[in-house]
């Protein structure tokens, strides 16, 4: 969906993440998605081999893969909203008269796992359908997966209950925290991270402020899980260390609950590209040669302000523990 039209409503792929059913995106990304100007999220341009620009390639096949296999004339890219409820919108692959069509491009990488039935779709993927098929009135929708070279369809049916449902979590969500402008609780989301990052770049200097009393809590709380987490880390590694000679030069111990391995990866091939360009420049071009091409692949990564904590009773717990 359009960045701008984004931040106007409720869309299919965030439905999911406001009731938790979304393994890539939470909340906070939606909050984010709808306060953020679009230049402060955007990501960065995606190289060749990126899934999501390999994905846009593949959904035009896919949408006419299944408009043949389901006899459909539909229109692509559909920008669609509810006559009642205007901040339920979203952007169907496809959408005919009476149906529509959702593309989904999984690569061999994806842990995303499809089968025979429409019970293995994601729910994610499942709640996508059926917002859509409330938000535009249509009858059916067909989630059509390019899964690993293999086409598979699922033919979703309206279930107006649910819809009723889901358009009740989403206006009171949009109405609490978008009109109400109550905060949602950020989390360490790549989106939110960005967000930060780019609405806040800068900072004064010197501009120590101090704490507000609630914000103590906040801070109390971080303190207590850079502390904990520390000695959670190095009790993990310990015990990752006990466990390894404990199954010594089997393939690893299993039990009730679960199964623990240690096993030898293949061996593969490392080629150290920086060090083979270094010794081409150097056998093969002149200095001033050498001098352009570096100046010519050489650009300027934009600092990035960095969070750090310093506390007397961290440093002495560091102390300690060293």
């Amino acid at each position: 969906m359009d960045p701008v039209r984004r931040r106007l409503g409720i869309g299919g792929s965030d439905i999911s993440a406001l009731i938790g059913e979304d393994p890539f995106k939470d909340e906070s990304d939606v909050y984010v998605s709808k306060i953020a100007e679009p230049e402060t999220i955007a990501e960065p341009e995606p190289q060749v081999d990126d899934e999501r620009a390999e994905g846009h390639v593949f959904e035009s096949a896919i949408i006419t893969l299944a408009a043949r296999r389901f006899n459909l004339t539909v229109t692509p890219n559909v920008m669609i909203q509810h006559p009642e409820c205007a901040i339920a919108l979203g952007t169907a692959d496809a959408l005919g008269e009476k149906v529509g069509v959702e593309a989904k491009h999984v690569t061999q990488f994806s842990p995303l796992h499809f089968g025979e039935s429409i019970e293995s779709v994601p729910s994610h993927f499942a709640l996508q359908c059926y917002w859509y098929m409330g938000v535009s009135g249509r009858e059916s929708w067909i989630l059509a997966v390019h899964d690993r070279g293999t086409m598979r369809y699922y033919e979703f049916r309206a279930d107006p209950e649910l819809f009723a449902v889901l358009r009740r979590i989403a206006v009171r969500w949009w109405d609490m925290h978008i009109v109400g402008g109550v905060p949602v609780e950020l989390t360490s989301s790549d989106l939110s991270r960005r967000w930060l990052q780019r609405t806040y770049p800068q900072h004064k200097r010197p501009d120590l402020r101090f704490a507000q009393e609630s914000e103590l809590e906040l801070l109390n709380e971080y303190l207590w899980n850079r502390i904990n987490g520390a000695d959670l880390k190095r009790r993990k590694e310990d015990l990752e260390v006990q466990l390894q000679q404990l199954i010594a030069n089997r393939e690893g111990i299993k039990w009730v609950d679960g199964q623990v391995t240690w096993r030898k990866m293949k061996d593969r091939n490392i080629t150290d590209w920086e060090s083979m360009a270094r010794g081409l420049m150097n056998q093969f071009m002149l200095p001033t040669e050498r001098e352009d091409l570096i100046k010519f692949y050489t650009r300027t990564k934009e600092g990035s302000r960095r969070f750090l904590l310093t506390s007397k009773f961290l440093k002495e717990r560091e102390e300690e523990a060293a």
